[in-house]
């Protein structure tokens, strides 16, 4: 009885300890791996999953197509992303033609979920519940609309005139902002609307209770704030936003504006403010600010393509923007160069990066599974 308890209990720890090691595998990122230089195979961008530490790297994906933009839903299951037809022409990934589709990790089947229209960006969101993915449209976007995707049914509800739409961190709320001013916090549960008048650009829910948004300038040289607002849809204090550490008098940080707001998990009196840097094809794309919201002092923490949290804080997750980097030699004995960004794990108190990809790899973007 003893020995077959023990072979039980064996057979029970071989079956659960792939499970265990997979579940340390928590980042997803979407990255074209070139094939050797001799290689006539063509790359494109895939879907792979990585353990933090750089191990354990699995490919996701395959095929003719790429695939960008993952995210994790909230219960870790499943991974909805973008299938792109690629354009050879295009040396990054670009096409009219977008599908929404969804990765199921258990079974590995691959659904594709909607057509995205032109006007769709790629900041989609998943509502808490994990039933519904929330769509918005591009910025330039003449005619905005948000779609509103449930997931089980492939069912689409179509805002006009919405800009943006963020879902309180327990679901219970839906906050909705218009393009032409203002905007309205929807209730969930029974559809009742409470009207905004104030208007706020990259809305973020800081908890159940409050919204933080951000305010640009009314006159030139004025600091630009975030404004916050209440679940009862009154307009609360307004924060000014400064720089902790003085910037060079040639180059205005704000210049291009605030591109959008995070959250910093499980901090609700922070928040991430990302400012736009990008006026080339090379460089610094991005760089992102840590905001206390309490004074407004913001403290540089990375620069990249993108950030996402580790669940404890302790860490990010980024890429830098693209540069280029050797890929073999020409039969004349001249250096060839590809366009490479490898995935960067950083510590949130030193802001110190270490690469956790291996070879030439051009990363587009990731998301830390919670």
């Amino acid at each position: 009885m003893l020995a077959r308890n023990i072979g039980c209990c064996l057979t029970l720890m071989m079956t659960l300890a792939p499970a265990v090691c997979r579940a340390e595998r928590d980042i997803v990122y979407s990255a074209r791996y070139y094939t050797p230089p001799s290689s006539r195979a063509v790359s494109r961008w895939h879907l792979y999953r990585i353990n933090p530490d750089g191990t354990g790297r699995e490919q996701l994906t395959r095929g003719a197509f790429h695939h960008l933009t993952p995210l994790w839903s909230p219960d870790g299951r499943k991974i909805v992303f973008v299938r792109m037809k690629p354009d050879n022409e295009s040396e990054s990934p670009a096409s009219e033609k977008r599908s929404l589709c969804l990765l199921d990790l258990r079974s590995r089947r691959i659904t594709a979920l909607m057509e995205l229209p032109e006007y769709a960006s790629l900041n989609y969101r998943w509502s808490p519940d994990g039933r519904t993915i929330a769509i918005p449209p591009f910025s330039f976007s003449e005619k905005p609309s948000v779609l509103l995707l449930e997931v089980a049914s492939g069912k689409v509800r179509r805002i006009e005139g919405a800009q943006s739409a963020v879902w309180s961190p327990d679901g219970s709320r839906l906050y909705i902002a218009s393009r032409t001013g203002g905007g309205r916090i929807v209730f969930t549960r029974d559809g009742k609307e409470t009207p905004v008048s104030a208007r706020l650009r990259h809305p973020l829910w800081l908890n159940n209770r409050t919204l933080a948004g951000y305010l640009p300038p009314e006159k030139e040289g004025e600091a630009p704030a975030l404004q916050m607002l209440g679940a009862d849809g009154k307009a609360q204090r307004v924060v000014s936003l400064r720089l902790a550490t003085p910037p060079d008098p040639e180059e205005d940080p704000f210049a291009r504006g605030v591109t959008g707001l995070l959250p910093v998990p499980g901090d609700p009196d922070a928040a991430i403010c990302v400012v736009n840097n990008h006026d080339s094809t090379v460089g610094i794309l991005y760089r992102f600010y840590r905001c206390d919201l309490k004074t407004g002092v913001m403290k540089e923490i990375a620069v990249g393509q993108f950030i996402c949290w580790s669940p404890d804080r302790s860490q990010f997750c980024t890429a830098p923007g693209r540069a280029l980097g050797p890929y073999g030699r020409r039969p004349d004995g001249t250096e060839r160069t590809v366009w490479v960004a490898p995935l960067q794990i950083g510590s949130a108190k030193t802001g110190k990066l270490r690469v956790i990809t291996k070879g030439a790899v051009w990363t587009l973007d990731a998301d830390w599974r919670r």
